[in-house]
């Protein structure tokens, strides 16, 4: 196990732009005002749903802002139902609070743990108008393993769900695609490593 591996269990990941914490009964009213946003914004998952605080793989992260210290998304993972092994990852960060590129970097942090943590493969679903992600993987050759047909009630109408499975190498391959994106460019990047906060 590496120190972020272990800096996990115990506190902050940090990166470049956000630092990624454990989420706890003290993060309540943060968890509600982000939520209360989550629902006026239908791009950032869509229905209330109760955050998974505890996983199989990985605890419920909330994703702070490094400038001022407010929770801005929220990174959560599961085990699919009756597949063991498949770790699903639900990313929001809020458009409206974060600059571009943060919920990548946050991503990036927090998906090599999963595969760290035991999961064999890493499922993620994007709602058919989310264009933003799904341009990311669609201009890297990456397309859904399925699409859900009108499966999501969101602002007012059913959508598809695409939904997108890796394995480590197939998700370590994209990130070396992405690194260009995320914070430091084409040095050590910080969201590929992370480091425990300076105290």
């Amino acid at each position: 196990m590496n120190g972020v591996q272990a800096e996990i269990s115990t506190g902050a990941i940090r990166g470049r732009w956000v630092t990624l914490e454990p989420v706890t009964t003290s993060d309540g009213a943060e968890l509600t005002d982000l939520e209360r946003r989550r629902q006026l914004l239908p791009g950032l998952g869509g229905p209330y749903h109760t955050p998974n605080l505890a996983s199989r793989y990985l605890p419920a992260m909330a994703v702070r802002d490094n400038q001022n210290g407010r929770m801005i998304g929220l990174l959560e993972t599961g085990e699919l139902m009756g597949y063991p092994g498949v770790a699903v990852m639900l990313v929001y960060v809020d458009p409206e609070l974060a600059r571009p590129g943060v919920a990548m970097e946050a991503t990036g942090i927090y998906s090599p743990m999963i595969f760290d943590s035991g999961a064999a493969i890493l499922h993620i679903e994007v709602l058919s108008f989310n264009s933003a992600s799904n341009r990311i993987f669609q201009k890297r050759q990456r397309e859904p393993q399925a699409r859900l047909r009108q499966h999501i009630y969101v602002a007012g109408r059913f959508w598809d769900l695409l939904i997108y499975s890796f394995d480590r190498a197939d998700w370590d391959a994209l990130m070396a695609k992405l690194k260009r994106a995320l914070p430091g460019g084409q040095r050590q990047i910080a969201a590929l490593g992370g480091k425990p906060p300076s105290t």
